[in-house]
């Protein structure tokens, strides 16, 4: 991921991931007798080749070139850190929730999996294409300075 991530735009290898979810629904029922397709599971799966589809058709194909300052300033900049603090506070109120309130919650307890699971996905894409710019910044002798902010470290 990390290398396609470094190579490609991330919204055309980000759809893609979607991908993961179909085969995830494909091969997951043969290894594990209990589980069973179901015609919502496969509405669900068209739903998904359907949206991977059309962003990766019709999505931004431009990969921004950001070198190591840019990516440093984006990070300092308010709305960056406004939106990765609310990202962080929904994810941990998500887990709370479904912890402590599990089956009581109804039907929102699937939802709140499938946003524990999508937010910690998208968290990833952007640690996965931060990671790759540092690493290409330094391979490429742009920069050397790994260890200037513990964010940068990670």
């Amino acid at each position: 991921d990390v290398l396609a991530f470094a190579l490609a735009a991330q919204s055309l290898v980000t759809p893609v991931g979607g991908v993961t979810l179909i085969l995830t629904q494909v091969i997951g029922p043969r290894f594990l007798e209990e589980e069973e397709v179901t015609w919502t599971d496969i509405a669900a799966g068209c739903v998904i080749v359907v949206g991977v589809t059309l962003t990766s058709i019709f999505g931004s194909h431009a990969d921004q070139d950001l070198d190591l300052d840019a990516l440093r300033a984006l990070w300092r900049h308010r709305p960056t850190i406004a939106a990765e603090i609310l990202a962080a506070v929904t994810i941990l109120l998500a887990i709370a929730l479904v912890r402590y309130r599990g089956s009581k919650l109804g039907k929102a307890e699937p939802f709140l999996y499938a946003y524990i699971a999508g937010a910690i996905g998208g968290q990833m894409n952007i640690l996965f294409k931060g990671a790759s710019e540092l690493v290409a910044s330094a391979v490429s002798g742009r920069s050397n300075d790994f260890t200037s902010s513990p964010l940068e470290a990670l």
